[in-house]
């Protein structure tokens, strides 16, 4: 790590004062700058990217700013490649298997004594 960059919850940052979204101290995401100089590389003309969009690390490692790696996503788009990741265990029964509402498809998940509990578990529990 050099002293023109810093890490920020895992998420590496460059010193480019000079950059339009560079915040206070002059510091940038590299992911954002990796994003950047590949689009203007391939459209041969400088892009910014809006502060609205995301970019989501595939490997889910923070520091893996290779482009191969980074996707471009919307805030909305970045929540769902996220949310495929998140396991649930219920306390009752220790399954992490989602119940799937037939109409909707959202997972059928229940909360009792601030702690996750499966669908099945939930029907049984004398409340």
């Amino acid at each position: 790590m050099t002293t023109e960059e810093i890490r920020t919850y895992g998420y590496i940052k460059v010193h480019k004062p000079d950059h339009p979204f560079a915040d206070k101290q002059g510091y940038i995401f590299e992911h954002r700058i990796v994003m950047e100089e590949y689009l203007s590389k391939i459209y041969k003309k400088r892009i910014l990217l809006s502060p609205a969009l995301q970019i989501h690390h595939k490997n889910r490692k923070r520091n893996d700013n290779r482009i191969s790696n980074l996707e471009l996503v919307t805030p909305q788009q970045h929540a769902q490649r996220h949310r495929k990741y998140i396991i649930r265990v219920c306390y009752i029964c220790n399954s992490y298997k989602s119940y799937i509402h037939k109409k909707t498809g959202n997972e059928l998940w229940r909360i009792h004594n601030n702690k996750h509990v499966c669908y099945k578990c939930f029907i049984t529990l004398k409340l």
